[in-house]
C-alpha cells in the first residue's frame, strides 16, 4: 500500500520550516534555577560560600568571551 499520492496533494502547513524563538522563556527559567541553587547553597552552606561561588563563576564566564 503506498501513501506517495496522499503526501503530494497535502499543502505545507502556515509557517513550515520555522522554529518559535524560545530564547526569552529559556533565561527566565535559566534565572529561576539559579536563584534556588544559590539559595540552597546559602541555607547549607552560608552566604560567604555563595559570593565566592558567585564571584568564581562570573569570572570563569567573563574568560570565555
Amino acid at each position: 500500500m503506498s501513501y506517495q499520492h496522499e503526501r503530494s496533494q497535502r499543502h505545507p502547513l502556515p509557517n513550515a520550516g520555522r522554529v518559535e524563538d524560545f530564547t526569552a522563556p529559556f533565561l527566565w527559567t535559566a534565572g529561576l534555577l539559579l536563584f534556588v541553587v544559590l539559595f540552597a547553597i546559602w541555607a547549607a552552606y552560608g552566604m560567604a560560600t555563595v559570593l565566592i561561588l558567585s564571584a568564581l563563576a562570573d569570572v570563569l564566564l567573563k574568560r570565555r568571551r
